[in-house]
C-alpha cells in the first residue's frame, strides 16, 4: 500500500520544471524508508537502470567510519560514472555536514535527484534554514491515518454511502443526523480501538500482541528518542533529568505548563 506522502514526495522529487531535493521527516517507525524503498521500485519498474540508484542508510555503523563526501564520491567513481542519479538516504541526520554537501550537489549536479530520510526534526530544520531554501522541501511523515490503516488491513466492513462532509461541517450537525453517521461507522468501532493502541505505526497493523506491541513502541520510539536522538543533538548532560521530564510532560498533557512547577516536581 502506498501511502499518500509516497505521491506528494515522488511527484515532487519528479517534477519536470521544479527541481527540489525532498527530505521525509518524522519519528521512528513511521516507514520513512518503507517510502524509500518503494520508490526504488517504481523506478526499477520504470525500467530505470540498477546503477543509476544508490540507497545508503546513515545509520549503519560502518558509514559512521567514513564522511559523507566520501561515500557518495565512491559510488560516482567505481559504480556510476553517468550524470544522471537518484540518490536516497536514509537517516541523514546521522551524517556530518550533509546539508552542506546537498546544497554543494545541488548547485553542481543538476542531474541527480536526492531523497533522504531523518527522524531528528530539529536538526533537518536547522539545516534547511541555512543551506536548503530553494534546493529542497522537507515533507512530513505522520503516522497512520485511520484511513491507511484501514487500507493496510483491508478492512471489508468500511461504508461506502458516508455523506460527502468536511470535518468542520461535524458540530452542525443535528442529532439525527449524528445518530445516522455513528451507525454508518459502527462496524469500523472495533478497528478504531485497535488504531488507538498501536499508535498509527505501520508494522504493527497485523500484530495481535499488544503487550509486546506497547512495549517495542516504549523501547523502540520512545526510549531512543530520549536516550541517543535528544542528546546527541542537544547535547544533553544528564539523561535521567530529561526523562523525568519527560514522564512529567506525558502525566500533565493537558495542563498549562510552568517551568518552575516543573522544577519543582522533578527537583
Amino acid at each position: 500500500v502506498k501511502r499518500v506522502v509516497y505521491h506528494k514526495a515522488f511527484e515532487l522529487l519528479m517534477h519536470q520544471t521544479i527541481r527540489r531535493y525532498v527530505i521525509l521527516s518524522g519519528a521512528r517507525r513511521v516507514g520513512k524508508t518503507t517510502i524509500l524503498y518503494q520508490m526504488i521500485e517504481t523506478l526499477l519498474k520504470n525500467k530505470v537502470h540498477p546503477k543509476k540508484i544508490l540507497y545508503v542508510s546513515f545509520d549503519h555503523p560502518l558509514f559512521k567510519l567514513s564522511s559523507f563526501d566520501q561515500i557518495i564520491n565512491l559510488y560516482e567513481t567505481t559504480i556510476n560514472e553517468e550524470k544522471e542519479a537518484y540518490i536516497f538516504l536514509d537517516e541523514i541526520q546521522y551524517a556530518s555536514d550533509w546539508d552542506r554537501w546537498l546544497k554543494v550537489y545541488y548547485d553542481t549536479k543538476p542531474n541527480w535527484r536526492i531523497i533522504a530520510t531523518g527522524s531528528a526534526s530539529p536538526a533537518l530544520i536547522e539545516g534547511t534554514k541555512e543551506s536548503g531554501v530553494g534546493r529542497w522541501t522537507v515533507i512530513s511523515v505522520p503516522t497512520l491515518s485511520f484511513y491507511e490503516f484501514c487500507e493496510i488491513l483491508g478492512v471489508s466492513e468500511r461504508p461506502t454511502n458516508l455523506p460527502d462532509l468536511d470535518l468542520n461541517e461535524i458540530s452542525n450537525l443535528n442529532e439525527s443526523q449524528l445518530s445516522e453517521l455513528m451507525f454508518l461507522l459502527m462496524p469500523l468501532q472495533k478497528y478504531f480501538n485497535k488504531y488507538l493502541t498501536i499508535g498509527g505505526f505501520p508494522e504493527f497493523v497485523f500484530s495481535e500482541d499488544q503487550f509486546l506491541v506497547q512495549r517495542i513502541l516504549r523501547e523502540d520510539v520512545v526510549d531512543k528518542v530520549i536516550k541517543r536522538d535528544i542528546p546527541s543533538l542537544f547535547n544533553v548532560r544528564n539523561l535521567a533529568v530529561l526523562e523525568k521530564v519527560f514522564l512529567y510532560l506525558c502525566f500533565n498533557s493537558a495542563s498549562v505548563i510552568n517551568i518552575s512547577t516543573i522544577s519543582k516536581e522533578i527537583g
